[in-house]
């Protein structure tokens, strides 16, 4: 599988590594001309994923799958086993793997929502059957909720449960072990909630950037929607799988409901059931609640209530259909409480009306459903999952690779076609219900490469009037990606196709589909408009002759300035023959806590020039540099020539990495620390 709909696929091993790299520090440099990491919650994940040198990309993707869904499917089981008719549990377990809900994100290719599925139902075991009034299981339990949020939406979702199962269980509540459910995941999670902390980042710059990645139609879906398994029309349910299908699944949430409402009537009669199976009762209650209070959730109507600061995080469930599969986790554990109760009413009256055949007759017809249920699945997984040729991609993508290994200087990379949803031209394409379904993803190449690039990221519905790419279509002025240290253009036509405008209507491309599809000529218009300033430099790969470097000196005159990358949030910056003052650009997204040191940063270093810092080019950063100021210190990191013009090194420092490199030891002391107590807590119990 690769080249999902809604995630980046890398295709070398190379770019496995880069999984991590991409969002290692405070700061990110990859896209969107640089920003402050926001809610990076699979820090972790990442950093193992980033370890792994030897496996091809598409054997890393399908393992991660494979034992995903095992540790998924293992913990549902144990979860749902009843005493009796346990083969049910089996049945409802490949449900919850073979599901429309599990083919969306699949196709989506939503792989942190995937990790993070065990996590969520071992997390619900825990609680369920093992949580005790004491430390150690409060830990355990802190943990799990500290890596459930591998996607950050599961953070919400396991609060949810957490809270619901205290309302029925009182008495398993500690109010003096509670505080390490909240303490412990945030000292797990410190490093990325770091940028939160100082005020680099905030919740509501991050949930703007959300809103701005929103596709059309993600937001809401109806009840009848959920009931029949299609939820949101963003999710393609609706394209991939027939309409007797999306009936038939309709069945499985009647049969949900009736299981409810039959469990609740017997037990509202009968006095003896409700005094027997107390615990039992329970976990129902806590199930059916959760089920309840997710399946409002998922019609993401909530929305559209303004509740002061909770608003704010509104756009994390962009997507109702991130609701999906947890409301089918939440209906498959009900059926499995639920249907022994129903087979021992069965067994009962089979023995009093003397009907010798009705249980065998109901299980079988159940069976028969079940089997038919996984079936319709597992054949439009097959079908409709997108796949692609790792080997041909390699192939197509290894001048691209070998030629942005020989330059290792600081710039950025624009690729073409624009617009993101590309399909490979040599895949065919899979059109169900006119809808494009298998071949349609994102521009992988260069989001795993490592190069700095300008995104071609567009949500559907959303015009691209604004867009630098829109510009340059339309005035074929590179005036712009000189000003954005863009240095080199590929040219990816002969690879793909951008199939957005499936996913938009036409007035927000201008009715002129010549701006989305390949132009054969796009790269000769561009020459022709800017004569003598771009050189084909190999096959497919254009260079812009004139771009700015990444930190760069305006009206210099004789000052000559030269830098070096430490890493995207150190630059070490050389100023020679400065006579008064020089203006300095740095081309990263304009940022109030990029500061300018003497020499070497350190925690007591003050930063210089704050008060000239401004907005370059209408995104930058830029300085002016003023001698005078430079010489008022005391340094070895400047020197007088003889004609009065000074030398210096300078730092430029992305200062809230302080507080990430100190909250990362903190995090990794709490890791060890949690895990060292747990063993020996299990030993000592041994």
């Amino acid at each position: 599988m690769g080249n999902f709909w809604d995630w980046g696929t890398p295709y070398f091993i190379s770019q496995v590594r880069n999984f991590f790299n991409l969002q290692s520090m405070s700061w990110s440099s990859g896209d969107a001309l640089g920003h402050p990491i926001a809610y990076n919650s699979s820090y972790y994940f990442n950093l193992l994923a980033s370890l792994d040198s030897f496996l091809k990309p598409e054997y890393w993707i399908l393992l991660i799958i494979i034992l995903a869904f095992c540790l998924y499917t293992y913990f549902v089981c144990r979860i749902s086993q009843a005493e009796k008719y346990c083969y049910f549990s089996i049945f409802l377990t490949i449900i919850a793997v073979f599901n429309t809900a599990i083919y969306y994100k699949l196709q989506a290719g939503h792989l942190d929502y995937i990790i993070a599925l065990p996590f969520l139902t071992g997390l619900i075991y825990n609680i369920v059957f093992k949580l005790k009034k004491d430390f150690s299981s409060y830990l355990a339990l802190s943990i799990l909720l500290a890596f459930v949020g591998i996607q950050i939406q599961f953070f919400i979702f396991a609060a949810i449960f957490i809270l619901i199962y205290f309302l029925f269980n009182k008495d398993k509540f500690s109010w003096k072990y509670c505080w390490l459910l909240i303490v412990i995941p945030l000292l797990i999670n410190l490093p990325w909630l770091s940028n939160f902390l100082v005020g680099a980042n905030s919740i509501s710059a991050t949930s703007q950037g959300a809103t701005q990645m929103l596709f059309a139609d993600t937001a809401f879906a109806s009840p009848i929607r959920i009931f029949f398994m299609i939820f949101s029309p963003a999710t393609n349910i609706q394209y991939a799988y027939d309409r007797w299908m999306l009936i038939y699944f309709g069945i499985f949430t009647a049969m949900v409901y009736g299981s409810i409402a039959y469990y609740y009537f017997n037990r509202i009669k009968n006095k003896e059931l409700r005094i027997k199976d107390q615990d039992k009762g329970r976990i129902i209650n806590i199930l059916v609640t959760n089920f309840v209070v997710f399946t409002l959730l998922g019609t993401g109507y909530f929305q559209k209530i303004p509740i002061p600061f909770i608003k704010t995080f509104y756009p994390m469930f962009r997507e109702s259909g991130h609701f999906a599969p947890i409301i089918i986790l939440f209906e498959i554990l009900i059926l499995a409480f639920i249907l022994p109760v129903i087979f021992e009413s069965i067994k009962k009256y089979q023995i009093k009306s003397g009907r010798k055949f009705l249980l065998i007759t109901y299980n079988l017809l159940l069976t028969t459903y079940l089997i038919v249920f996984v079936a319709i699945n597992a054949y439009t997984f097959y079908k409709y999952l997108p796949r692609v040729n790792f080997s041909e991609a390699r192939k197509q993508f290894q001048p691209f690779e070998n030629f942005g290994a020989s330059d290792n200087s600081v710039y950025r990379v624009l690729t073409y076609p624009f617009w993101n949803q590309y399909g490979f031209n040599d895949v065919a394409d899979v059109v169900k219900k006119g809808k494009l379904l298998n071949n349609s993803g994102w521009d992988s190449f260069i989001e795993f490469s490592g190069k700095d690039h300008i995104s071609n990221y567009q949500a559907g519905g959303q015009s691209i009037n604004g867009t630098l790419q829109y510009r340059l279509l339309t005035t074929e002025n590179i005036t712009e990606l000189e000003q954005k240290n863009v240095k080199y253009i590929y040219d990816f036509q002969n690879i793909y196709t951008s199939n957005w405008n499936l996913y938009t209507s036409p007035d927000t491309y201008d009715n002129n589909l010549s701006l989305i599809k390949n132009d054969p000529n796009f790269m000769a218009k561009l020459m022709a408009a800017n004569p003598g300033e771009i050189t084909k430099v190999a096959d497919h790969i254009y260079e812009i002759n004139n771009t700015l470097p990444r930190v760069n000196l305006e009206n210099a005159g004789e000052t000559q300035l030269s830098f070096q990358r430490i890493n995207p949030t150190k630059y070490k910056v050389t100023i020679k023959n400065l006579k008064d003052t020089a203006d300095l650009n740095f081309l990263e997204s304009y940022h109030l806590d990029w500061n300018i040191y003497l020499g070497n940063y350190n925690l007591f270093a003050k930063p210089l020039f704050d008060s000239t810092h401004k907005e370059t080019f209408g995104y930058a950063n830029g300085w002016t540099i003023n001698k005078a100021d430079i010489i008022s210190q005391k340094s070895n990191d400047y020197s007088v020539n003889p004609d009065g013009s000074i030398d210096v090194n300078l730092m430029l420092y992305f200062w809230p990495q302080t507080a990430f490199e100190i909250s990362l030891v903190v995090s990794i002391l709490a890791i060890l620390s949690c895990a060292t107590y747990l063993l020996y807590a299990m030993k000592r119990k041994k």
